[in-house]
């Protein structure tokens, strides 16, 4: 509960002395040896008579923004920012053996792909093989086809002659779809992980959401059957699926202010948003209130704000306050278009 200078400090000091307190290294040269300050950083050259840094140089701004990352066709922000309390929760249910499938759902831009993404890349690292799938609105039948078609792909040549062959033979949907996601769990040593997104573009506007497509309710159906035997779902929607287990649920609500924070505080590391929020907290916490906690609202608001003077500024966001959740955006957006130059407006309405 102290600063993170303190708390730095502190972690430091511990890890200088390792087998201090250690009974089975007291009073050795091992115990002596661990008292250094070897956790520090430190930066070495091979060649003693060079500086190790130049220092008439020139500092320059960074050129250009980190690329966004991504997950076959899924794209991730470059940056993971936000929901690590969530994150942290989720893993520890992976580490105790208890994640064999998770629907992570909540409005757009509370962050369900970027924490999603940051959990298929932590699983990455542990061996696990990601078959990811984005639900396309326009074209779902192709999206998913590209999708088994990673998959068959794939598959080892003894592998392919055999799900080919039983392939033929079989006729229903439903056990192509186990047929081939077995082999898909063989194939990864049983360290399988499906991550799909973006589910709601293919899902029913008005409860209890089920999905539009049928080939794909037939493959979520094959892959919750085999979810835990080697196989983890993961999945994200606005909506909740049809008799989706409560206990497999994570419902995203407003981010937490600290969280909040992280957001803005990249914002102005990329001259998007006006510091002065970092120094005035009120006003950052209003925000906060006002945008429900939302990531992609923040950076909305940020190009809204921009150019506008204090009592404008307190204007819009008290007005933004007023309006229903679901035209803040058009608010933003409309905001935005009004503080464009008069050519970028006529071009942009042409």
């Amino acid at each position: 509960q102290k600063s993170i200078p303190q708390a730095v400090q502190n972690g430091r000091i511990a890890i200088t002395q390792p087998l201090k307190n250690d009974p089975r290294h007291k009073g050795t040269s091992l115990e002596q040896l661990s008292l250094a300050q070897w956790c520090l950083p430190m930066l070495i050259s091979r060649q003693s008579e060079r500086p190790l840094i130049n220092w008439n140089f020139t500092p320059q701004p960074p050129t250009h923004l980190d690329p966004n990352d991504s997950i076959g066709s899924i794209t991730l922000p470059p940056r993971f920012l936000g929901r690590r309390t969530e994150l942290r929760n989720i893993k520890s249910r992976y580490r105790e053996g208890r994640l064999a499938r998770l629907l992570i759902t909540g409005p757009g831009g509370q962050g369900k792909t970027s924490l999603a993404g940051r959990l298929a890349h932590d699983l990455e690292r542990d061996g696990y093989w990601i078959l990811a799938y984005s639900a396309h609105p326009d074209q779902p039948a192709y999206a998913f086809r590209k999708f088994v078609f990673q998959i068959e792909n794939q598959l080892t040549d003894k592998q392919k002659e055999e799900y080919n062959f039983l392939k033929n033979e079989i006729k229903d949907e439903a056990e192509i779809a186990t047929l081939l996601l077995r082999a898909a769990i063989n194939y990864s040593n049983k360290k399988l992980l499906l991550f799909w997104d973006n589910l709601e573009s293919v899902q029913a506007k008005t409860t209890p959401h089920a999905l539009t497509d049928e080939r794909l309710s037939v493959w979520l159906a094959a892959a919750q059957a085999l979810a835990g035997q080697g196989l983890i779902l993961l999945l994200t929607s606005r909506w909740r699926l049809p008799d989706w287990p409560e206990g497999d649920l994570l419902s995203l609500n407003r981010a937490n202010l600290g969280d909040f924070v992280r957001m803005a505080l990249d914002l102005v590391a990329q001259s998007k948003l006006d510091k002065q929020y970092l120094h005035e907290k009120e006003k950052l916490r209003r925000v906060h209130r006002v945008l429900h906690g939302n990531g992609r609202g923040l950076t909305t608001f940020a190009g809204a704000v921009k150019g506008l003077n204090p009592e404008e500024e307190a204007t819009f966001l008290a007005a933004l306050a007023e309006a229903e959740a679901a035209v803040q955006v058009d608010m933003a957006i409309a905001q935005t278009v009004a503080n464009l130059r008069p050519a970028a407006t006529a071009l942009l309405h042409r």
